[in-house]
């Protein structure tokens, strides 16, 4: 190719200026400067280049790796679902019952409806050879077709009666994950596995959820969903579980891509053989390459060419060259107009992005006022922060609306802008607040409370004249001045809402000294007094016969206080948790407030949790300090001694003295060497071993770190001072 283009340039030479050696030496000086440059500067960018091509290969593999992970894992996951349903249902405790009398209360339907939800189950999987539940205690065993002795069922599906024994055993300490088991006799030659899971906690696995898979119907899946894969195996605990291979992987490794990756969801591996023959365009990029090459000789012959006959003739024929007699072209104008774009277009994704991340922190600093929480030091902040016209010397007016019509929100939400601009246009800066079918406005006013009071009666003209086809009820509190008077406002136009002056207004019940004792005694940790004034609520609204509108509002008021509580504790509460949201959407009251008391159960649980992983920190502050001087003292020890995990120990101790355990620890012995350097004349090494370090290197290197110079210095500062 090169020979070509040197012909191509000679002819071209010879074409213009034959006889010129004047033009031919300039024209070669310029070609073999520019060739240079330009093989060089090719060289780099082909390798950045091909660099750049392997890393996106290396990544789309990768990506295409945790996609097929992600579809194996959600099949598993089908597992969980399952066993969640099943441990949930009310026939479970009864089925498993070692009492003659519980046990007795399943009739013939009832167990047949038990079988027929074990098969659906089993049908839902599509992988599954059979599916059962067994109680080992029992020794029986419940599958789509009947009850079973365990013994007789493991022999209906070709298994051996020893396979219950082993897989008790896989699943001691395995309570909240599967277990996956194989061995010759479960593979029987179509590589078979089990999958097992605990469904009761105990000492013991006594309710098991257990899936026969068939190697053939997952061996079908794995084709179906794992595309381009040659070779796939499942390992649990380093023991491979299940291995497939279609026969067709190649000899060439540069076409073989293998991957081991983790389960995104358990404790198993996945390894992938994938196929990458479709991404091997290296004879095409050597192709494009050698294209490339030739072109920018071509090129440069071109360059060089015309260089030539500008810088032989004379100066001012070469200055009028440069003039705008030759049209400039400019090359890749649609390559920088794309970059442009794109640059642009993640420009606005940045700025909606960040105008989302500004909406919500406003919303959280309005609810904040309105309940009461912000912190009074950085109330002032978030006001300039969010460009409110807020000052501590205004008064303030909340203003509450309830609106439930989702059909009608548009409607209703362009009469509430209508009524802020009136209130802005009037010198009231208002601000809005939104959440969960409740709408907020804050009136500040710097013209004292009765100009308040006489834009809440226009506001109520105003809703009228918006909406005059819908019933908006509007609620207002008194005016008061400063930032705490928008708390009072809002709870004096809440207790409006619910009722507190007006009580043949609303027909649902929900007093407010009720709210602040379920608040009271979940901070106490008295769930149970919780409960049963939840149960009392429910009670007393059931006979009111409500309309699902009007008991909506009352378990919705009730999720809001579970949900500031669980925020207390540092947790968050989904509004779909328990299946509450979607009881609310389909305003299914018996469900809401059974999800209610499940909610509530989970809120004790994690309540005690945090308790006792705070008293367990105490604790291992108090052994830190007794045996601190051990040189044998780590966490490692400290989890055994108290029978917990190492990272455990990190974790709690990390919270509860704000420092890690090195850090403490050190500091302790350092404090222990200060008081026996007072005491006697004790030498370095001596103290050393005597606070718990095992060579002086380590206590001096810790010594400097928490006073600022070494042993010996200070040993020598204290000697001064004595004698001074």
């Amino acid at each position: 190719m090169c020979i070509i283009a040197v012909s191509i340039g000679g002819w071209w030479v010879m074409l213009g200026v034959g006889k010129n050696k004047f033009f031919k030496t300039l024209f070669l000086t310029f070609f073999l400067l520019m060739a240079a440059l330009i093989l060089v500067f090719y060289g780099i960018i082909s390798y950045q280049l091909e660099r750049g091509r392997q890393a996106s290969v290396e990544q789309e593999l990768l990506r295409k790796v945790e996609r097929m992970t992600q579809v194996i894992d959600e099949k598993f996951s089908t597992v969980d679902m399952i066993a969640t349903q099943i441990a949930s249902s009310s026939w479970i405790r009864y089925a498993g019952a070692q009492s003659a009398i519980l046990y007795s209360r399943m009739d013939t339907l009832k167990k047949q409806e038990i079988s027929q939800t074990i098969g659906n189950a089993n049908d839902i999987l599509k992988i599954a050879k059979s599916t059962a539940i067994l109680f080992p205690r029992k020794n029986m065993a419940i599958d789509r077709v009947s009850f079973w002795e365990c013994e007789r069922y493991l022999n209906s599906v070709d298994l051996y009666p020893r396979l219950l024994y082993n897989l008790q055993t896989a699943l001691e300490g395995n309570y909240s994950t599967q277990v996956l088991y194989t061995d010759d006799k479960v593979k029987a030659g179509y590589g078979n596995f089990i999958i097992v899971k605990q469904l009761k906690y105990d000492d013991k696995p006594s309710q098991i959820l257990f899936v026969y898979v068939d190697g053939r119907l997952f061996e079908k899946f794995i084709k179906n969903n794992v595309s381009d894969t040659l070779h796939f195996v499942l390992t649990f605990d380093g023991n491979p579980v299940y291995e497939w291979n279609n026969g067709n992987v190649k000899e060439s490794g540069e076409q073989i891509y293998a991957k081991t990756v983790p389960s995104g969801m358990y404790r198993w591996t996945y390894e992938f053989t994938v196929d990458m023959s479709y991404l091997n365009s290296g004879n095409q990029t050597a192709y494009f390459m050698l294209l490339g090459c030739a072109g920018f000789l071509i090129l440069a012959f071109a360059a060089s060419y015309l260089l030539a006959r500008l810088t032989h003739r004379p100066v001012s024929i070469l200055a009028e060259r440069f003039g705008m007699k030759k049209p400039h072209r400019i090359y890749g104008l649609e390559d920088i107009e794309k970059s442009y774009l794109e640059l642009n277009n993640e420009k606005e994704g940045m700025e909606s992005l960040a105008n989302q991340y500004y909406e919500i922190g406003k919303d959280d600093f309005l609810g904040g006022l309105l309940a009461g929480t912000c912190e009074k030091e950085k109330i002032k902040e978030h006001i300039r922060q969010y460009h409110l016209d807020f000052t501590e010397d205004m008064a303030y007016l909340a203003v509450l609306f309830p609106f439930w019509e989702e059909d009608r929100q548009k409607a209703f939400i362009r009469a509430l802008l209508q009524l802020q601009m009136d209130c802005c246009r009037d010198g009231f800066p208002v601000a809005m607040y939104h959440t969960q079918g409740m709408y907020y406005l804050i009136l500040p006013s710097a013209q004292g409370k009765d100009a308040l009071r006489g834009k809440a009666e226009q506001l109520c003209i105003m809703v009228d004249e918006l909406l005059p086809d819908m019933d908006v009820e509007l609620y207002f509190g008194q005016p008061h001045h400063g930032f705490q008077g928008i708390h009072r406002s809002y709870e004096e136009a809440r207790e409006k809402m619910l009722g507190g002056n007006d009580p043949d207004r609303v027909r649902y019940y929900y007093p407010l000294e009720l709210e602040i004792k379920i608040i009271n005694y979940m901070r106490i940790g008295n769930f149970e007094e919780a409960e049963e004034i939840c149960g009392q609520i429910r009670q007393e609204n059931e006979k009111r016969r409500l309309l699902p509108g009007e008991a909506g509002k009352v378990t919705g008021l009730l999720f809001e206080v579970f949900y500031r509580f669980a925020m207390d504790m540092q947790n968050t509460l989904p509004r779909d948790a328990c299946g509450y949201g979607e009881a609310e959407e389909a305003q299914d009251v018996d469900k809401m407030w059974d999800s209610l008391l499940m909610i509530l159960a989970g809120l004790k649980e994690e309540y005690y949790k945090n308790r006792n992983l705070k008293s367990l920190g105490y604790d291992i502050v108090e052994y830190v300090k007794a045996h601190f001087t051990s040189s044998g003292l780590s966490q490692q020890d400290i989890a055994d001694y108290f029978k917990v995990s190492r990272p455990t120990v990190s974790k709690v101790f990390k919270e509860t003295m704000k420092m890690n355990f090195i850090d403490y620890l050190h500091r302790l012995r350092v404090e222990r060497a200060k008081q026996l350097f007072e005491q006697e004349d004790y030498d370095v090494p001596a103290v050393a071993q005597l606070c718990g370090y095992e060579n002086e290197i380590t206590f001096k290197r810790a010594f400097v770190k928490h006073e600022g110079m070494t042993p010996r210095e200070y040993v020598k500062m204290k000697s001064r001072r004595k004698a001074e």
